[in-house]
């Protein structure tokens, strides 16, 4: 786990029994070790954090959107196939409880109580 707030990524890391913090992702990268990296990031760090892990050898997952314009996602693809390594963007609202209700919804032809 790479995580500039030291004290954060120490008690995370304790929390959920992770074994290695780092405080940079390059520094994650460096590790032999780690194979695959899931990039939980802002949307504007994305491109060039994936890029920089793919050019270190790694799998890359990451979700919606992939980038914040379309040079940095085709760099991203580029980068992925010129590194052999995979690049997966996630959806990760696809079993949210409001999806679920919305998609529910539309196929019964319901109207629900939404507030958003």
């Amino acid at each position: 786990m790479a995580e500039r707030r030291v004290q954060l990524g120490r008690r995370v890391a304790e929390r959920y029994r992770i074994p290695k913090v780092y405080q940079t992702h390059e520094e994650l990268c460096a590790d032999p070790s780690i194979d695959a990296v899931v990039e939980i990031t802002s949307d504007d760090m994305h491109a060039p954090i994936a890029i920089g892990v793919m050019y270190a050898g790694k799998h890359v997952y990451l979700e919606k959107p992939m980038a914040t314009n379309l040079q940095d996602a085709r760099t991203m693809v580029d980068t992925a196939d010129r590194n052999g390594v995979k690049l997966m963007i996630g959806y990760m609202k696809r079993y949210d409880p409001g999806i679920e209700l919305a998609k529910s919804s539309i196929r019964c032809g319901c109207r629900a109580n939404w507030v958003i």
